[in-house]
Parts: structure tokens; C-alpha cells; sequence
């Protein structure tokens, strides 16, 4: 299924941000086979990338899928260092990087100072 998810995210990219939703909904898909895979490191980077696009969407579906699949992560992987800074960043807005609600940040915060 991996390598499924990951083909559809080629095709998302190519086919530009009109389809974001389904891109993000792609990448947890990604995420949630690297987890069953055992594959934390890649879980990790497309949950991360997964966030990065969710916060132009106004989407709670896609919110909720994100945080049911990195919950699954840190419990699969708590010691995973990735996992525990990238929910750090969704937990703490002091951070200013992924507050919640995720749906409600500019793009510029996700960039790191």
C-alpha cells in the first residue's frame, strides 16, 4: 500500500494545489502505511509534509485523520524524536509553527526562524 499512497502524491504535485485536500489525504495515507511498515522516519516526514499543506485547507476531516494517525505514530514510536517534536508543534503555539487548529495558520507559520 505504501508505494500506492506514494505514487498518488507524485501525482497530487503534478496536478497542482487544486487538488490539496486529496494530496494531504494521500500523504496520511503514506504516513499511516510507513507506521504499519515500520517505518517511523518516513511516517514521520510525510505527516510533517502533511501538515505543512493541511494549514491551507479548512478541512476538520483531514485535521482529525492527521492527529488520529500521529497519535498512532507516538504510540507505536514514542521514543521516534521527529513524532514527538512534530506533536510538540501541533500541542504548544508558543512554538509558532502548528498550532491548533491547524486550519486556521498562514502558510508563513510553518517556517522556522
Amino acid at each position: 500500500a505504501a508505494s500506492e499512497f506514494e505514487s498518488a502524491v507524485l501525482l497530487y504535485e503534478r496536478e497542482g494545489a487544486g487538488r490539496l485536500r486529496g494530496h494531504v489525504i494521500a500523504l496520511i495515507g503514506v504516513a499511516d502505511a510507513r507506521i504499519l511498515l515500520d517505518d517511523p522516519a518516513r511516517a514521520a516526514e510525510a505527516l510533517r509534509v502533511a501538515c505543512t499543506l493541511a494549514v491551507r485547507l479548512r478541512s476538520r476531516h483531514t485535521e482529525e485523520r492527521l492527529r488520529e494517525v500521529l497519535s498512532r505514530a507516538r504510540q507505536r514510536y514514542p521514543r521516534e524524536a521527529a513524532l514527538r517534536e512534530l506533536t510538540d508543534r501541533l500541542r504548544d503555539p508558543a512554538s509558532g509553527t502548528l498550532p491548533i487548529p491547524v486550519a486556521a495558520l498562514p502558510v508563513q507559520a510553518f517556517t522556522r526562524t
